[in-house]
């Protein structure tokens, strides 16, 4: 019984850890990874960034919302997507970050049609399981700190 708390307790630490460092990071890709989408969490400019450096490969202002990552071509092309912008990418690994301090699209450049590419709804069912599954463990944990009392 200690020894599931202290490797659940172990498990959210390590995860926490990633996840700060990670912040600015909306979406990732690394190669033979399946690909994602998600809806982007602020209205603001994303920026297209490869594994070799900082620089953006590209920008594209996204309003909260409106689906952002990497998909696939029918012939296994890696493409990265960001609400409706496609740019055709060489196998790699990259991200999407928010730019700080940007502003987000016009007023009035939502659209409420926007395109989910090929596998965007696998990937949010993929993200809200593994949210949800961190969730539980963080409850079991205090759920058992509480029992030890």
């Amino acid at each position: 019984m200690r020894r599931t708390v202290t490797l659940i307790a172990g498990f959210a630490v390590a995860a926490a850890g990633c996840a700060a460092r990670r912040a600015s990071t909306v979406e990732a890709h690394v190669p033979g990874a399946p690909s994602a989408t998600r809806p982007a969490p602020t209205s603001a400019t994303y920026a297209l960034i490869g594994a070799d450096g900082d620089q953006p490969i590209e920008t594209v202002a996204v309003t909260r919302g409106r689906q952002i990552g990497f998909v696939r071509t029918g012939d296994g092309a890696l493409v990265a997507y960001a609400a409706g912008h496609t740019i055709p990418l060489p196998e790699g690994s990259y991200s999407w970050r928010v730019v700080p301090g940007s502003p987000g699209p016009p007023a009035g450049s939502f659209s409420i049609t926007d395109p989910e590419p090929k596998g965007g709804r696998a990937a949010r069912v993929a993200v809200g399981t593994a949210t949800l599954a961190g969730k539980i463990a963080v409850l079991m944990v205090r759920a058992m700190a509480g029992a030890g009392r």
